[in-house]
């Protein structure tokens, strides 16, 4: 197996773990709750952002991943 194609298996998968990192991250970071029959939400801005970090992280680790195995040299 050559350079490229291990950098670029090693930046895909990182890319995947970054991704469902920050899936997560967004999703947990909204709360719901029903009192009396009205819907409180509650969210932490900090933690959406940290996560849509993950997310931009993941997609050009991603980019980077598939052009490198994609490379012939």
């Amino acid at each position: 197996m050559k350079a490229p194609a291990i950098v670029g298996s090693i930046l895909t998968l990182v890319a995947l773990v970054l991704g469902v990192l920050g899936i997560t991250t967004i999703s947990s970071s909204t709360t719901e709750v029903n009192v009396l029959g009205l819907e409180l939400k509650a969210s932490d801005l900090s933690e959406k952002q940290k996560g849509y970090m993950y997310l931009g992280s993941a997609v050009l680790l991603l980019a980077g991943g598939l052009y490198s195995l994609k490379s012939k040299s």
